[in-house]
């Protein structure tokens, strides 16, 4: 287990934002956890517990779209969140998040989160406007992923068939 002081984990870029009481006021729900490299986190599908945010390591987020393999969406590096399913009050986490090395994180109670969203309204709407942030980069990075997979496809099919697509 690793501790982190609350002054510390105030400054990573998912609490910009955020006053000092409404940082302190997370600050009192976040549980520290450790993982070994090439550990699940969580699966694709599997109920919702926690929203985590990285402080050491590196993690790789996977979706398996049913008529496909998996595909990495994301690799999250200190900083970042993953779990955003639990943050949303979803029932399933809507990907799977592996380690690809050692990592600490801080992991909050997805319920814990929503009862603090209906408690302080102003503290729920700059975590959720922080989340959104990184949603959309996220999926903007797995459009560009996507559309190399496609091109690449499209290219090696071209190929094969002499220039008839």
């Amino acid at each position: 287990m690793f501790a982190m002081s609350l002054d510390e984990f105030s400054h990573l870029p998912i609490f910009s934002g955020l006053t000092q009481a409404q940082t302190d006021c997370l600050g009192h729900y976040l549980i520290p956890r450790s993982f070994p490299e090439h550990q699940t986190i969580f699966r694709q599908g599997e109920p919702t517990n926690y929203f985590y945010i990285l402080t050491k390591g590196q993690v790789a987020i996977d979706f398996k779209p049913y008529d496909g393999p998996p595909l990495v969406v994301a690799h999250i590096s200190p900083g970042g969140v993953f779990g955003v399913s639990a943050a949303l009050g979803k029932i399933s986490y809507s990907s799977s998040a592996s380690t690809i090395k050692d990592c600490e994180a801080l992991c909050l109670n997805g319920e814990k989160l929503t009862k603090i969203y209906m408690k302080n309204s102003e503290t729920g709407r700059i975590f959720l406007e922080r989340l959104a942030s990184v949603l959309a980069e996220r999926l903007n990075d797995t459009r560009t992923q996507i559309l190399t997979m496609l091109t690449q496809e499209w290219c090696h099919v071209n190929h094969v068939n002499g220039g008839r697509g």
